[in-house]
């Protein structure tokens, strides 16, 4: 299936899961890991009391390198995220580029 809809992304099959949508699910749900990981054990919290705990996290946090970084604000606006990482394919291997540092508008 995976052929069918992201043929850039795989040269060969088996398909591996690696393309932008599986790294964009494996960020979030780090990121949802991080906040509800101070959450009463009960489970019975709220998706209030689960935003709190994001507007908590560090500013600026990258999440191990995952992201770029991201700061939650609970005024309802988010900043905007200026970055990106820069990675090269090159003879069908990928490789990063500035170190795995996001580069972001100044």
């Amino acid at each position: 299936m995976c052929l069918q809809y992201e043929p850039q992304d795989f040269t060969s099959a088996p398909c591996d899961g690696y393309s932008e949508g599986a790294a964009q699910a494996w960020a979030s749900a780090e990121i949802f890991g991080a906040a509800a990981k101070t959450l009463p054990a009960s489970g019975t919290a709220t998706g209030a009391e689960l935003m709190q705990q994001l507007y908590k996290l560090p500013k600026g946090d990258t999440f191990g390198g995952l992201t770029p970084p991201l700061s939650y604000t609970p005024n309802g606006t988010q900043p905007s995220v200026d970055c990106f990482f820069e990675i090269q394919l090159k003879n069908s291997v990928y490789s990063e580029l500035n170190g795995g540092q996001p580069v972001c508008k100044s």
